[in-house]
């Protein structure tokens, strides 16, 4: 269904002969004034732009965080963490990672790059515009997440360097590139 064109037609019922707004419709011209031209449905349309990407937006961070979760979650039950050591808090954390060895890190680092991934996808399937921007953002999210616990954490530099590289703006990137809808 087309929307009715606005246009500015010369009035000459109009004593001042000024411009006035018209909404072209199928059967008559209606005479809106400039106010219920800016209260209509014509300007609300940006604006669901706006809130329909913020909502995704937040959803996407949402869902990549849950996704982030789970592998951090299924990490500690398929490489089990050194013994003696409780990994709950950031304290146990840091004393027990002298002891970690490589394969520990395989799944922060998923969880990590899932998350990002996951959630720029979901910008890029739902949201209305600016899909790539907006997936970037959600990778800076992250990043910005992952730079905290980088700064919070003694973990090694390779891991530092690899996690920190690879799994958050060349994942939003990759997320964005998956997501986008096909043009047939």
């Amino acid at each position: 269904m087309r929307r009715p064109a606005l246009s500015i037609l010369h009035s000459p019922i109009s004593s001042t002969n000024s411009s006035v707004w018209h909404k072209k419709g199928k059967h008559k011209q209606k005479e809106l004034s400039p106010l219920a031209i800016h209260h209509s449905r014509y300007y609300l349309r940006p604006m669901n732009l706006i809130l329909k990407n913020t909502l995704v937006a937040v959803a996407a961070v949402i869902v990549g965080s849950i996704a982030n979760m789970s592998l951090v979650m299924l990490g500690g039950i398929a490489v089990p963490p050194p013994a003696g050591f409780d990994l709950n808090t950031v304290e146990g954390l840091a004393a027990a990672m002298p002891l970690m060895q490589p394969m520990h890190f395989l799944f922060p680092f998923l969880a990590h790059a899932v998350g990002t991934l996951v959630g720029a996808f979901i910008v890029a399937r739902f949201a209305a515009s600016r899909q790539l921007q907006i997936s970037l953002i959600i990778g800076a999210l992250f990043f910005v997440g992952g730079l905290q616990m980088v700064m919070e954490l003694p973990s090694p530099m390779w891991f530092n360097v690899l996690d920190l590289g690879l799994a958050y703006f060349p994942m939003a990137w990759l997320g964005h590139r998956l997501g986008l809808k096909k043009q047939s």
